[in-house]
């Protein structure tokens, strides 16, 4: 048993020959080894299944599967916790028919426990580039997440009700955490203030922070206003695999799909960029030609959709969305005034306290320009901003 996940044999049998696809394939050995799972949300496990299956043939097999435990919350909401909300998704089917070389891991079972613990079992994946890629393969995942997004531009998105439709009335003020910003604004110009943070950013960053708070609910309301579709909502290089497909060729899957829901347009790679930096899975050194490539390869992949409305309001749509990060930067000052520690990445890689500190700082200078860069699209914006 791994810690949150306990298995039978039977059931262990029973999804090794859906994996394996012979119903009466032997099962020989099987173990369980648990995989590195960052959330701050509670009653989630995940492992690995890996063994050996004895084939009609003879002959040996060797197999694997990935097991995601979710615990729902207790019932009484009309609305699905996002952990149920991934369930209900894969039972939809809609996940199994996303558009384009964009998918989700194939799912082989899912089983309702008589705890109430529900186990998704799931295609085990293996990144072709061992999750240290190249810059061209975040910008091929961006062209795929184009194509995603835009097939549901050309209509409304979706309307499930397990949706996570309040994302539509209040995404960005939750993802701002607009409400912390009164009580956060003076104990900000304390931080500014220090010489361990000054030392590191110019007077006119020092200013930009400041304003950066002080603009939360204009890039609220730009984004309010921009086209919207359906977004995965975590596509960070973290929950993203790039995988060979049948034909030979790359695709992008995507796991934990517990934020699906509407967003606007340009949103989702945002998640892609300021995500994987500040999970230290990029150079924050080469932040803007992450964003190049990002960009660049996301509006190739709208285009491929059908969407011919103007780039700029994609442009709108990705910056104002790092501009809401200001949770982050409040997060990296502490840092600096307090001092790194070693940072995990997504994969279990340990990344120095030096290090981290070096890419938080260069994060922080990132998230700003892109905020810069929304206040002039949007001021332009402005007067009508849906195409």
């Amino acid at each position: 048993m791994v810690s949150g996940v306990c298995v039978s044999r039977e059931q262990v049998e029973r999804i090794m020959r859906l994996v394996v696809d012979s119903s009466r394939a032997r099962l020989i050995t099987w173990g369980l080894e648990e995989l590195p799972y960052l959330t701050v949300l509670p009653g989630r496990a995940l492992a690995r299944l890996v063994g050996s299956a004895g084939l009609e043939t003879g002959e040996r097999a060797r197999w694997s599967v990935v097991v995601k435990v979710i615990t729902p919350a207790r019932a009484g909401s009309s609305v699905p916790d996002s952990g149920y909300r991934e369930v209900l998704a894969y039972r939809s089917g809609m996940l199994a028919e996303l558009p384009g070389r964009f998918r989700a891991p194939r799912v082989y079972s899912i089983d309702d426990s008589e705890d109430g613990r529900i186990l998704l079992w799931l295609e085990d994946l293996h990144d072709m580039y061992g999750r240290d890629w190249p810059i061209q393969q975040f910008s091929a995942a961006a062209h795929d997440l184009g194509v995603f997004n835009g097939h549901y531009l050309g209509s409304s998105p979706p309307a499930e009700p397990w949706l996570n439709q309040w994302l539509r009335y209040a995404w960005a003020d939750e993802h701002a955490e607009i409400q912390r910003v009164p009580s956060y604004r003076a104990d900000l110009e304390r931080t500014l203030s220090m010489p361990q943070v000054r030392h590191h950013f110019a007077s006119h960053t020092v200013a930009t922070i400041t304003q950066l708070l002080d603009d939360q609910r204009t890039f609220i309301a730009w984004l309010a206003r921009l086209p919207e579709t359906l977004c995965h909502h975590d596509a960070a290089l973290a929950n993203l695999f790039a995988v060979s497909g049948p034909d030979g060729l790359v695709e992008t899957v995507a796991v934990d799909w517990e934020k699906i829901g509407p967003g606007p347009i340009g949103a989702e790679i945002a998640t892609l960029t300021f995500g994987t930096l500040r999970r230290c899975e990029f150079d924050g050194a080469r932040a803007d030609e992450l964003d190049a490539a990002v960009f660049d390869g996301y509006v190739a992949g709208l285009r491929e959709a059908g969407w011919q409305g103007p780039i700029e309001l994609v442009r709108l749509g990705y910056t104002a969305a790092i501009a809401l990060r200001w949770t982050v930067l409040a997060g990296i000052l502490h840092m600096l005034v307090h001092g790194a520690g070693p940072v995990r990445t997504s994969q279990g890689a340990l990344v120095a306290s030096e290090v981290v500190l070096m890419q938080r700082v260069r994060l922080v200078e990132f998230l700003l320009d892109r905020a810069d860069e929304a206040r002039r699209l949007g001021r332009r914006w402005s007067p009508s901003f849906r195409s």
